[in-house]
């Protein structure tokens, strides 16, 4: 018998927030299901990696720092229903320059709710701590209680600001010649092959074709984007070899190949096209499995104009296939 029942989808929210939503819920009484579209674990999402980071010391407010103390308290539920160890506390290092407002607004909420801390000066700093490279404009605040998911690696925290290497529109001149020091990080620690290839993938992804997708690149004014494009394009064909492309999506696949063969007027044109694309889901049939699993068949169309957005055909022996828009352009896919 089926039980009523409210079906949500949290376009926006975190993997790991939707996670934490289920489990609120399913404590409540209610029935949930959570339906993962990639493997358990992936690395397409914000809340990816083997260990997370959250701090009672924030700029973000003290009502944050309520927040963190209540995060923390949930996590200890979880540690006692499954008898993992999945939290430690740690100090943490807010490092900025000493007129900041960063350094001001941790400094308020931790004031603000009585928080211990150490100022500690550009000398002290690189005393205590000289794997950092600290400037005589530099001092950090020392925060008793930073609290990380336990992990085999260590992880770090970024706060985003306006004109920030994060912001939406960052200065391609400037931006490029930094992310060029960390590929030559990557090549200097590893061989050719398929991990340096998974690790160029994350930069090449996160850092580049992720400012070519649909929202961004469609909201570039033509001279920033004409210049954006005049600075990757050669830095991909320059260190991001063909291994780098094989592991993308299928989606950022049709980037690369438009990026690299500098067709500059269909990544625009696919960008647009994106924007304009719809998913509709129709589910064909549901079933309870012996296991006391819910089995669905789920059909999925991409709709454009109201019609099938793509349509997939063989292109040749070499299995290529060609797809295209209803309305728009061609290319092939890679292979």
């Amino acid at each position: 018998m089926w039980r009523q029942c409210e079906a949500r989808h949290h376009r926006h929210r975190a993997r790991s927030g939707r996670c934490r939503l289920l489990r609120a819920a399913a404590r409540r009484g209610a029935h949930c299901l959570g339906i993962e579209q990639y493997d358990i674990a992936h690395d397409r999402g914000s809340s990816h990696g083997r260990s997370r980071l959250f701090r009672s010391g924030t700029s973000e407010g003290a009502e944050y720092v309520d927040l963190a103390f209540r995060s923390r308290q949930l996590w200890g539920e979880l540690e006692q229903e499954t008898g993992e160890e999945i939290v430690t506390v740690v100090g943490g290092l807010s490092i900025a320059d000493a007129a900041s407002p960063l350094l001001s607004d941790v400094r308020a909420a931790m004031d603000a709710r009585d928080l211990p801390y150490e100022t500690l000066d550009p000398a002290t700093l690189r005393a205590r701590y000289p794997q950092h490279h600290v400037t005589d404009v530099m001092q950090a605040y020392f925060a008793a209680e930073t609290i990380s998911v336990l992990a085999s690696v260590p992880c770090y925290a970024w706060v985003k600001h306006p004109g920030s290497a994060s912001s939406s529109r960052i200065d391609p001149d400037t931006y490029f010649p930094h992310l060029e020091t960390v590929l030559d990080v990557v090549e200097a620690h590893t061989e050719p092959g398929r991990l340096r290839d998974r690790l160029l993938r994350h930069w090449y992804r996160g850092k580049i074709l992720k400012r070519l997708s649909a929202k961004q690149m469609s909201r570039y004014p033509a001279d920033y984007r004409e210049r954006f494009l005049d600075v990757v394009q050669p830095l991909v064909e320059r260190r991001f070899g063909p291994g780098v492309d094989a592991g993308l999506a299928f989606p950022h696949r049709v980037r690369s190949a438009l990026l690299r063969a500098d067709r500059r007027d269909d990544l625009l044109r696919l960008a647009q096209f994106e924007t304009q694309v719809e998913c509709r889901p129709d589910v064909v049939s549901a079933r309870w499995t012996r296991g006391g699993g819910l089995a669905l068949t789920v059909r999925v169309h991409l709709v454009h104009d109201g019609e099938e957005a793509l349509v997939f055909s063989p292109a040749g022996a070499d299995r290529i296939r060609t797809w295209q828009p209803r309305r728009g352009w061609t290319t092939r896919r890679p292979p």
